[in-house]
């Protein structure tokens, strides 16, 4: 009985890694990460780009050791772990959740929407371009 269970604890640890490399609903495949028109539309409908701005002048501004001296990659991985923690008022999280529901889509998705926005908002503050060749 053991090894049945461990057996289908690395099958279910395998198909969770395959849903891992699926690509975001709300995001392009290219590099950089973009945001497709149904991010554009989600981001708009729920004023997206303003939080990201808020949040990335604050973060910059206490000097996040994250964001000091990190590669392009570093900084987008930053972002993606923490914006769920970020987004966590109860305001922004029922928002989150019915654009999610309405769209048809995972909570992750819409939150794939707000880590774009602060990456790109943390860029811009930093004056880093985000589309260079690194």
């Amino acid at each position: 009985m053991d090894e049945v269970r461990k057996e289908l604890e690395t099958i279910r640890d395998h198909i969770v890694r395959i849903f891992d490399r699926l690509p975001s609903k709300t995001a392009t495949n290219e590099s950089p990460i973009k945001l497709n028109d149904l991010g554009k539309e989600i981001s708009q409908g729920l004023n997206l780009s303003q939080w990201a701005e808020i949040l990335a002048r604050k973060l910059v501004s206490e000097k996040i050791p994250a964001l000091e001296n990190r590669s392009h990659y570093q900084i987008q991985e930053y972002c993606f772990e923490i914006v769920e923690e970020k987004a966590k008022s109860a305001d922004m999280e029922n928002k989150i959740e019915e654009s999610a529901y309405r769209k048809g889509l995972k909570k992750q998705d819409v939150l794939d929407v707000l880590a774009i926005e602060l990456r790109d908002a943390i860029f811009e503050r930093l004056k880093m371009d985000k589309n260079a060749d690194y």
